[in-house]
């Protein structure tokens, strides 16, 4: 991706899940800063393993030029220890204003039944979530990961070649990319867009498939 944008980018988000359990979360970030030297770079975080960060992960952000932001969720933070911490390594920290106290649900359907370009036209992921993930683009973050869902509940939402770009494919061009991203997949069938939920009160997942359809 450095090479097909010429090492430009506006904004690559490290994501999880929770990016911090990564065991080689250090070398992702130098890895994604070689790639894009100019450009914002973001670690997005809950904040609750940053206090137990060793001064590699710090001197990591700050070498690289790493933003921390962290989402503000209801759970107990040492913030001014995290503060502290960032301002004595040089690092750029951020946090929400607010207290996220609402977690959206984007509800799918597994009948696939839905018309792919009116969800496209009305989705919030979609060419705003663009993932990179195993060297295959994907144009939100819902394709790269449904695997998980079919894996818990023995589900099979199918995802195709046609819901994403292989990266390493021959000739591919960042023109191509950026038209693409602006396009639906097969996969968007499987949304139901207009029943998303954004005030599902914040809690601990009891990991039921009612959380997801």
């Amino acid at each position: 991706m450095g090479e097909l944008f010429g090492h430009k980018c506006e904004l690559i988000a490290i994501l999880g899940g929770e990016p911090l359990l990564h065991p080689e979360i250090n070398t992702l970030l130098k890895i994604a800063r070689e790639n894009f030297n100019s450009g914002r770079i973001q670690l997005v975080t809950n904040g609750i393993l940053l206090m137990s960060e060793g001064e590699d992960f710090w001197k990591t952000c700050h070498d690289n030029n790493i933003v921390i932001s962290i989402t503000y969720y209801p759970i107990k933070l040492d913030h001014e220890g995290i503060f502290r911490t960032a301002k004595k390594y040089g690092v750029e920290l951020e946090r929400s204003d607010e207290e996220k106290v609402f977690f959206r649900k984007d509800p799918i359907d597994l009948t696939g039944s839905h018309d792919i370009r009116e969800n496209f036209a009305l989705c919030l992921k979609g060419n705003n979530c663009s993932t990179l993930k195993h060297g295959k683009f994907y144009n939100c973050s819902f394709t790269p990961h449904i695997h998980h869902f079919n894996e818990a509940f023995g589900e099979n939402v199918i995802i195709s070649e046609k819901d994403y770009l292989d990266i390493y494919s021959p000739d591919l061009t960042a023109d191509e990319i950026l038209d693409w991203m602006c396009k639906p997949v097969p996969a968007c069938r499987y949304c139901k867009i207009k029943e998303v939920d954004e005030h599902i009160t914040w809690h601990v997942s009891k990991r039921e498939k009612s959380e997801w359809v």
